[in-house]
């Protein structure tokens, strides 16, 4: 893994910004609660589902690896139990990663608010996780595909988390939660350097936690590539879609328009 002195650099060298969201407090609150819900409660229906093998071709007891395409056959036979821990750490991490280094970064600012920009901030980061985790879910229940497990002698077929391997969770939560701090971080500080390090930082420790599933057997290579674009899009997609802009608001009143009014503009 990463060191975290990278993910957290920019936060403790600057020392300025507001919250860059605008939220509803109530909808954003619920969306976020939401999703995390439903997520958790179709990963509930989800083990209840049949187990057994999920592939297209099989021999005997198992899955076969010569219908995998190149890159994937190479996965099977993985089974790093050092490779697991570090993707287990890297994914719980990067969850408490985002809201402690962002908590940070606010608390070193110049706002009169900290308080109230933590709370937008969190909620953004929050809602980015929540909707990324619905989404992984619901894909994993519509694709069904077994693991690297399955295309070896002797694997469990009565568990039926070893028939959803595609996308990979751990892939997609630890993308969106740093993808989202690291947008969060880049709004905040538009001119700075240090958000290409933040950024930088985030993509290495994903990249990392993602490589680590595939190395410890549990995923393969598609399943982590498609969590890291799943987890990536939707952490950058769901705090810019919250994004501040002071210039969204114009205002229509009669004080506002006289200005053109003397200069001979109409209605």
């Amino acid at each position: 893994m990463i060191p975290l002195p990278l993910v957290l650099a920019g936060s403790i060298v600057l020392a300025q910004g507001e919250s860059p969201y605008d939220v509803n407090w109530e909808v954003d609150s619920m969306i976020a609660g939401g999703t995390l819900g439903f997520a958790l409660l179709a990963g509930v229906i989800n083990d209840d589902l049949p187990s057994g093998l999920q592939c297209r071709q099989t021999l005997g007891t198992r899955c076969d690896p010569s219908a995998l395409n190149a890159l994937d056959r190479t996965v099977v036979g993985n089974a790093s139990a050092t490779w697991r821990a570090i993707s287990d750490i890297g994914k719980n991490v990067s969850r408490a990663l985002a809201f402690a280094a962002n908590g940070l970064d606010i608390a070193r600012s110049d706002s009169d608010r900290r308080w109230n920009d933590f709370g937008r901030d969190s909620l953004v980061i929050g809602q980015a996780v929540g909707v990324n985790a619905l989404l992984t879910v619901a894909a994993k229940a519509a694709f069904r595909r077994s693991r690297p497990t399955h295309y070896v002698e002797g694997s469990d077929l009565t568990r039926v988390q070893e028939r959803f391997s595609f996308p990979s969770g751990h892939a997609s939560v630890t993308a969106s939660a740093a993808t989202a701090y690291a947008t969060t971080f880049a709004l905040r500080h538009p001119d700075s350097r240090w958000r290409f390090a933040v950024s930088g930082g985030a993509a290495a420790w994903s990249a990392t936690t993602a490589y680590a599933r595939v190395a410890a057997g549990r995923h393969f290579y598609t399943d982590v590539l498609a969590g890291l674009l799943l987890g990536t899009t939707v952490g950058f997609v769901v705090p810019k879609l919250h994004e501040r802009d002071d210039d969204r608001a114009i205002d229509t009143s009669p004080s506002a328009r006289m200005p053109m009014l003397q200069r001979g503009g109409g209605f």
